[in-house]
């Protein structure tokens, strides 16, 4: 319950999933989102499944639930894991099968990623917690970012895929006034005028 699992040369290269009484894990994962040109319309937390936790059983439910405190990578552990929010952000099925091995999960996080970029009142980003929805065995294991540099490529470890649209900016168009109205007809017709008098001088 006191161990921190990235002080381990053997263990900090995966992060796994389970709840089983005699072996219960969870997993932490936070992303430092930087300046985004734009309103979040699009977010999905993206992780790389080394082993399912069932290949050829009923899939396992993973929630994904928003840290609700701050944590950091080189202390956290079972005894200090921090708090979540009451609600999954999003729940998803483990892949099940031969193709479940080394596949991809994703989940939908747009609510939280919004909430972490909003300029007034942000929600503090503190990432999300992993864990079984059901409190059962066996163990799901995905990997972690520190084995894209093991592995010497960088689609290892967790993504966070993140799509934006630009503000829109709507410019006032003032509204003419009656005056502005008598005036901008006074300027039609005087421009008229002169257009009249050099046709004429230029037929005779």
């Amino acid at each position: 319950p006191d161990f921190n699992s990235n002080s381990s040369i053997l263990f900090q290269f995966t992060l796994d999933v389970n709840n089983d009484s005699d072996d219960t894990e969870k997993t932490f994962l936070r992303f430092n989102i930087p300046w985004l040109p734009g309103d979040v319309v699009s977010a999905k937390l993206r992780m790389r499944l080394l082993i399912p936790p069932t290949i050829f059983g009923s899939p396992r439910i993973y929630n994904v639930n928003r840290a609700t405190n701050p944590w950091d990578v080189d202390t956290i552990t079972w005894n200090n894991q921090p708090g979540v929010a009451g609600t999954p952000t999003d729940s998803q099925p483990t892949p099940t099968g031969l193709s479940a091995i080394n596949s991809l999960m994703r989940w939908n996080v747009t609510s939280d990623v919004a909430g972490f970029t909003l300029s007034q009142d942000p929600l503090h980003n503190y990432g999300w917690r992993i864990a079984d929805a059901e409190g059962l065995d066996p163990e799901g294991i995905f990997f972690s970012t520190e084995a894209n540099t093991l592995l010497g490529n960088e689609l290892y470890g967790p993504v966070l895929l993140i799509d934006t649209q630009r503000k829109m900016v709507s410019v006032p168009v003032p509204a003419m006034t009656e005056w502005g109205m008598i005036i901008f007809m006074a300027l039609a017709g005087l421009g008229a005028v002169y257009c009249l008098i050099r046709r004429r001088r230029a037929r005779s």
